[in-house]
């Protein structure tokens, strides 16, 4: 915000509808993020809920860092 008041862009219609498009277009950040931090909040989250792909290679690419404790661990491989 200090950056665009210095440049004087802060009150530009284009700024306000560029940082709205930012936050909710299509593929905006609250629109694309929206549903995964409804879900982290729920009382009942676990992480293994949310387990993709991505986070099984990461499991498993650094297998050798942790110790996976407890009967509900994932399952690496």
């Amino acid at each position: 915000m200090n950056n665009l008041h210095r440049d004087g862009t802060l009150w530009q219609w284009r700024t306000w509808k560029s940082a709205a498009s930012f936050l909710f277009g299509r593929q905006g950040m609250i629109r694309l993020t929206y549903k995964p931090w409804r879900a982290y909040k729920r009382p009942d989250f676990h992480p293994n809920q949310l387990a993709n792909e991505l986070s099984r290679n990461w499991l498993q690419n650094h297998a050798e860092t942790y110790l996976i404790v407890g009967a509900t661990a994932l399952v690496v491989g």
